[in-house]
């Protein structure tokens, strides 16, 4: 962040008071009680306020102390700065209690913001915490940095005091407390709590041993109680269970009877069900007890041999198939070859064949070779003939020096370019005459509109902070006449509740004192005297609404008379801006500041285009200068070679002409050159080639006598048929590798053949083999086929299910008769019936639950006696629960208060040690690094290594001993401590300012005990950070101003 401007409208000391701020660093020289300290304050609370705390609404006392001294009604300022990131923004605040706001605006969209910022509880929009990333707190205790306030601090304890001023930074963000002061203050009141399992005479052990003995006798208390309750309940529960057994014993018996009856018949029908169904099984076992004896069981072993025997028959049918197919078209193959005429295989060398095509090849190319030799000489005689004539006809070009073209084209490009450079010029200076007519047109009526004003941003920044102003003092008029009026309307609302309060305490007055005078009750008077002081009270509470209600209609009076003043005093500021803005045509403010803003750019662009108008008319003239000098040098050269230019426009043609006339001349010089000597070399190579083609013409004749009673040694028949002895050869090679393939694929037929006959054969056995295999398994069983054989298994699985369903029908029946015939079931139940209902279950659960209601009768009748004798025994004398509960209550609350106390007071001190711990070791690094070469620069190498512990403990090397000492007594100076901590200081802050916003250093005179080396050095180290961060040096002393000019920082007096 970077602060640059203060407007002091009224604040201490200071009323309309402007100060213009460096962005590095920057002295403000001044003499003691001059404003040095308001000027640091005013920035402080400009960017956080004046409440005590973020989330409170009261102020600090310095609300009061820094107020106007001139009596002034504005406690107000203005600030602006930048951020890192280039945004920049305008802090407005009015610090008056009741009247106090605060409004950001960014300067660069000339828009307010200030909407957008968090408002905390005292209603402050956190904009300095959003951008600095860090408290008020935090900013004051860090970012201002002063001498050290310890009267004491020398030769003794410095380093000690040291640390625990930058521990508290670290810790709190404040110089005044640090986490070891927290920790002790934690540590005294766990000590004066006690712990929880600590016999000591604390309050907590105390409490928690009394509440023990309480939970002990409560715990007695209760399980008697309960026991007593549990006996009662118990009996109860038993005499209740004596009834329902006699009862439910009873029902059994009566149940017990029927179900046996119901039982009877339903076997009796179920025996003779079971009984027919066993008769038409055995009909079933008689019709297929033929095949009683049938191997069923081998049933899946038949039908493996038959898949068996089925597989074996079709593989030999394909096999045989197969060797069909193969046997006639091996017959197909033999005719084929017989028919196609086998001759000889007579090998010939393939490098014969390569030979004659060699030979061949190098005959033509001979002849095509004589052939272009010889029209080749032909051309060449012309071509030296037609090189004579044409260097006779055309200008001598050797006049222009060795490379005519170049020349040429250098001239051509130079006059191209210049001309080109005078026509841009014109053109440019054309544009820019009709940019600045054009803008002069369109720029006229905004001139004209801000003729009127001297410095129109300044006017209507002066006229917005008054209307703002004006704005906030109307919100601030009508908030109070609404207030005024509803404090009238309850007054309003009051006074009648007060009068009516009067007339009844006057008639019970009145009612007292005639009851004391008829009645005579002495007591009566004192009533009514009691009821006549309520009702004067009451009629004084009357009065005094009224006088209220007056006071504060004159105070409605008067804020309406302010108001309308204040509406009277904005419509006379705003009467010039909205003049200014109709006459512009836009809607706000900030439109007509854009609006300006574009005039001022328009103003300078016209001075620009101005300045650039005379250059370009120089420029024209040189230009035009050049291109008349080029013109007349290229006539006279392109008159040299025979062209002739009148006109600008005719030098590219001229030039493009010689150009051509040259390429010609050049052409004719090489061409009778090179066709003086070549008819010569033309003929002599000629007669070579003409020798070396006889001599390849005799040795091809030998070499094609020689294959062609070759071939007819080897009964090729057509050699005769071919003039060229190399297509022969080539029709024989053809002919030979047809005869190989038939003869190779009549070879693999024949083997395929014998491959098949004999897989054929082995299949064929397989057949019989599986057929006797099958003959085997079926003549067990006295069958021929398998069709025969799953007829047979299919009728012997019927004859064995009936007879396994006879069987189990059988037992089926046995158990139904339970050892009884079918003659005595049904004569027992036509005797004694069939009983009634549903038959719900067996008799002999109904025994079983029978016998058991009968044991349990007897035992509840038991537990009834004996659970009476006890709850006799039992209820003697106990003592009372309540009072138990009410006094373990009591002592319940203050054992959880202090373990509250207790467990929230560990909890802070291990939060705080944890904390303080991990923040001491994330930061010692950064700090002891940078703090000492900071104190390195100071001391000029004196004193250039501290040590950071991570309890942030610090040492220095002292430089005699070499050693690090963390109590150098006696050997640090008192200027030399509040070097270390200065540099511990800065060091802190770069570390905060590391991942964030630059923060701003205040420094109030921090150089009390430096001498004039170290002053220099401290100035020195100084300018470097401010190149990060902006620092403003308050002081009082002339020698720090003048070696801060030395060191190139600006000095600002007050």
């Amino acid at each position: 962040m970077r602060i640059t401007k203060l407007w002091l409208d009224g604040y201490g000391r200071f009323s309309e008071h402007v100060i213009s701020l460096e962005p590095g660093m920057q002295v403000i020289l001044g003499p003691n009680e001059q404003g040095k300290s308001t000027v640091r304050n005013f920035v402080t609370d400009m960017l956080y306020g004046q409440r005590r705390g973020p989330q409170l609404r009261t102020f600090d006392e310095s609300n009061e102390l820094r107020r106007p001294w001139n009596g002034g009604e504005r406690y107000a300022g203005r600030l602006t700065y930048a951020l890192d990131d280039g945004r920049e923004f305008e802090i407005h605040r009015n610090f008056d209690k009741k009247r106090g706001t605060v409004a950001v605006y960014d300067r660069k969209h000339m828009r307010d913001v200030t909407a957008e910022f968090e408002r905390i509880k005292g209603r402050e929009p956190s904009f300095a915490e959003d951008h600095l990333g860090i408290s008020k707190a935090v900013f004051i205790s860090a970012a201002t940095i002063g001498p050290m306030s310890l009267d004491d601090l020398g030769d003794d304890d410095a380093l000690a005091q040291i640390r625990e001023k930058i521990v508290s930074l670290a810790d709190t963000s404040d110089e005044s407390g640090t986490a070891d002061s927290a920790l002790r203050i934690l540590n005294e009141r766990i000590g004066e709590i006690g712990r929880p399992v600590s016999h000591s005479k604390k309050p907590l052990p105390l409490a928690r041993a009394r509440l023990d003995r309480l939970e002990q006798e409560l715990g007695k208390g209760r399980a008697a109680a309960a026991e007593i309750a549990a006996l009662n309940a118990q009996w109860k529960r038993a005499s209740e269970q004596v009834t329902t057994a006699k009862r439910r014993k009873e029902s059994l018996e009566e149940e017990l009877k029927s179900i046996e009856q119901r039982e009877r018949a339903v076997r009796l029908t179920e025996a003779e069900r079971l009984q027919a169904r066993l008769d038409e099984v055995t009909k079933v076992c008689f019709a297929h007890s033929s095949l009683r004896e049938f191997p069923i069981d081998q049933s899946a072993e038949v039908q493996r041999a038959s898949n068996a025997l089925a597989t074996s028959k079709a593989q030999a049918e394909r096999t045989t198939a197969e060797l069909a197919d193969i046997e006639r078209q091996l017959a197909e193959e033999t005719e084929k070859l017989e028919a196609f005429g086998i001759p000889r295989l007579v090998e010939i060398p393939e490098s014969t064949e390569q030979e004659l095509s060699s030979l061949d090849a190098r005959i033509v190319r001979l002849r095509e070779r004589s052939e272009e030799l010889s029209e080749e000489l032909a051309r060449s005689q012309e071509r030296f003939a037609q090189a004579q004539r044409d260097l006779q006809s055309l200008p001598d070009y050797s006049q222009l020096g060795a490379d005519p073209i170049a020349w040429l084209s250098q001239l051509g490009t130079s006059f191209r370019v210049a001309r080109q450079s005078r026509n841009s010029a014109i053109e440019k200076l054309q544009r820019i005459r009709e940019e600045i007519a054009r803008r002069r047109d369109a720029h006229a009526p905004t001139a004209e509109l801000f003729a009127t004003f001297t410095d129109f941003p300044s006017e209507s920044r002066d006229m917005e902070v008054a209307s703002r102003v004006n704005e906030e003092r109307i919100t601030h008029l009508q908030s109070e006449i609404e207030s005024l009026r509803i404090e009238i309307e309850e007054r309003h609302n009051a006074a009648p509740h007060a009068m009516w309060t009067a007339v009844i305490f006057g008639g019970v007055a009145l009612a007292c004192a005639g009851a004391a005078i008829w009645f005579e009750i002495i007591y009566a008077y004192l009533a009514s005297a009691f009821f006549g002081s309520t009702m004067a009270i009451a009629i004084a509470r009357w009065f005094w609404t009224k006088k209220t209600i007056h006071k504060t209609v004159l105070g409605l009076d008067r804020a309406q008379e302010d108001l309308t003043a204040a509406e009277r005093e904005r419509g006379a500021v705003q009467d010039r801006v909205d003049a200014a803005i109709s006459r512009a045509n836009v809607a706000t403010l900030r439109e007509l500041e854009g609006l300006y803003e574009r005039h001022a750019r328009e103003e300078s662009e016209l001075a620009s285009l101005a300045s650039a108008e005379a250059q370009l008319a120089d420029e024209v003239r040189d230009e035009r200068d050049r291109v008349s000098h080029l013109f007349a040098r290229l006539q006279e050269t392109f008159q040299s070679v025979g062209q002739r230019v009148a006109h600008e426009d005719e030098i590219e043609a001229a030039a493009g002409r010689a150009m051509s006339h040259y390429q010609e001349y050049r052409d004719a010089k090489r061409r009778l050159g090179e066709s003086r000597d070549r008819p010569a070399q033309l003929r002599q190579q000629l007669a070579a080639i003409g020798a070396e083609l006889e001599e390849c013409q005799r040795t091809e004749v030998d070499r094609a006598l020689e294959v062609r009673r070759a071939l007819r040694e080897a009964g090729f028949r057509e050699e005769a048929r071919y003039t060229n002895v190399l297509a022969a050869l080539q029709a024989y090679h053809v002919r030979t590798a047809q005869v190989r393939e038939r003869l190779g694929r009549v070879t693999l037929m024949r083997e395929r053949k014998t491959a098949l006959t004999t897989r054929l054969d082995a299949e064929q056995r397989d057949v019989v083999k599986q057929e006797e295999a099958l003959t085997a398994r079926l003549a067990p069983a006295g069958v021929r086929s398998v069709e025969q054989w799953n007829d047979f298994a299919k009728r012997a699985k019927v004859y064995r299910d009936a007879w396994d369903e006879r069987a189990r029908l059988q037992e089926r029946i046995d158990a139904t008769l339970r050892g009884e015939t079918i003659e005595t079931l049904r004569a027992a139940v036509e005797k004694e019936g069939a009983g009634t209902g549903p038959l719900s279950r067996r008799a002999d659960d109904v025994k079983i639950e029978l016998r058991q209601w009968a044991a349990k009768l007897e035992t509840h009748s038991n537990e009834e006696r004996d659970l009476h004798i006890a709850l006799t025994q039992r209820t003697a004398g106990l003592r009372s629960l309540n009072e138990i509960e009410e006094e373990r209550e009591e002592v319940a609350a203050r054992v959880a208060e202090l373990e509250l106390e207790l467990e929230a007071t560990s909890y802070a001190y291990a939060l705080i040690e944890e904390s303080a711990r991990d923040r001491h070791a994330r930061i010692a690094p950064r700090i002891a690094q940078a703090a000492g070469q900071y104190l390195g620069r100071i001391t000029r190498g004196a004193y250039n290594e501290i040590m950071v512990s991570r309890e942030l403990g610090i040492t220095v090397r002292i430089p005699q001993t070499a050693k690090l000492s963390e109590d150098p007594r006696r050997l640090l100076s008192k200027g030399t401590a509040d070097q270390v901590y200065l540099a511990l200081r800065l060091a802190l802050v770069r570390a905060m300012s590391a991942s964030g916003e630059s923060v701003p250093l205040l420094l109030d005179d921090p150089f009390a005990n430096y001498d004039d080396s170290r002053l220099e050095n401290a100035l020195q180290l100084l300018v470097e950070i401010g190149r990060d961060h902006q620092i403003l040096l308050f002081t009082c002393r002339q020698d720090v101003a003048r070696a801060a000019q030395r060191a190139g920082v600006a000095v600002l007096e007050i």
